[in-house]
């Protein structure tokens, strides 16, 4: 499992595999998984929990205030 990728890296690493890489589909980010319900184009608030884990990326993992 690829834990940090951006798109043009993956592509590449498949690539460098032989592997042509039509789409590219983010399952999460951090703890924010999108719903099952949810179509696309839809979207939900974070829950706070959400959005402290985000924040907490964010900074770098830092737990000092900001």
């Amino acid at each position: 499992m690829i834990q940090e990728g951006k798109y043009h890296q993956v592509r590449r690493m498949f690539a460098s595999l032989g592997n042509h890489m039509l789409i590219l589909h983010r399952e999460r980010i951090g703890s924010v998984a999108p719903d099952a319900d949810l179509q696309p184009g839809e979207s939900r608030y974070l829950t706070p929990a959400e959005v402290a884990d985000l924040a907490q990326i964010g900074d770098g993992g830092n737990d000092m205030p900001a």
